[in-house]
């Protein structure tokens, strides 16, 4: 057999070396990289933080256990990773940050926006959800549609940190916009008239006006929409793609729709 060229042997030599060194550090990458999943299969519970959206997510006067579609949907995570659901309560303005303290090991889905998606990472978006504005009957004829509540003397209630708030920020730089905790804190504002209106996923708007007759969603096109997803901490990529391939499972088997309609929400909002 003729021996190869050794300018030939050396290029072969340094290949092999190469593809030797990857495979010893690629279990190691690999670990790493599943820290997140590793510690949940031996914590034996995804621990999920979550605030208060309705109808996703809420708690029934005199309840302690929040329940809504987004305690369904993670109860499936958790059955799927054959683990318990840890639900952990946080604010919407301090969600990330609790991600990245380790508080939780993932959020409930949260519209995906810039500021985010520069501290966490997001899963595959499954779900749509159109942002728009909550008034006061009795302003009906004055605001007719978003566009004519983008003046000076207006004030628009948002939760900070939300996409809605985010969203509010960018289509309505004229308004003036009062940043709160939490959307309890915006609907009190527009009942006292402290605020003219409230700007919150679109989702929100039909439990709020059958309980409070005075307010209604405003009328004409919504603001905008947002993607949604699970949020992991910054950088967890292999969390994020079971998170990912575990929505699309969801999606693709139906199991989705079928879930969304039992919480009475609608199907057309999913991701396809």
């Amino acid at each position: 057999m003729n021996a190869l060229p050794p300018a030939v042997g050396r290029r072969w030599f340094g290949l092999g070396a190469a593809a030797i060194a990857g495979l010893a550090v690629s279990p190691a990458r690999a670990q790493q990289g599943g820290s997140t999943l590793d510690a949940i299969q031996k914590r034996g519970s995804v621990r999920v933080g979550w605030g208060v959206i309705y109808p996703n997510m809420y708690r029934e006067p005199g309840k302690q256990d929040p329940v809504g579609f987004y305690v369904g949907f993670c109860d499936e995570m958790a059955k799927s990773l054959g683990v318990k659901l840890e639900l952990v309560e946080d604010n919407w303005s301090t969600m990330i940050a609790g991600l990245q303290a380790n508080k939780f090991d993932v959020t409930i889905p949260l519209g995906i926006t810039l500021p985010r998606a520069m501290s966490a990472t997001f899963s595959k978006a499954f779900l749509k959800g159109p942002v728009s504005l909550m008034i006061r009957k009795s302003d009906a004829e004055k605001y007719k549609q978003w566009k004519d509540i983008d003046v000076s003397s207006a004030r628009i209630s948002v939760t900070l940190g939300s996409n809605a708030d985010m969203f509010i920020t960018r289509a309505m730089p004229n308004a003036q916009i009062l940043r709160v905790k939490a959307a309890p804190d915006s609907i009190t504002q527009l009942l006292t008239g402290r605020a003219d209106a409230w700007a919150s996923p679109t989702e929100s708007f039909p439990s709020v006006a059958a309980e409070q007759k005075d307010l209604m969603q405003i009328g004409g096109p919504i603001v905008g929409y947002s993607d949604t997803a699970f949020a992991v901490r910054f950088g967890d990529f292999a969390w994020r793609d079971w998170l990912s391939l575990f929505t699309t499972e969801m999606i693709e088997t139906g199991a989705l729709a079928r879930l969304l309609k039992k919480y009475g929400r609608p199907d057309d909002i999913i991701i396809q």
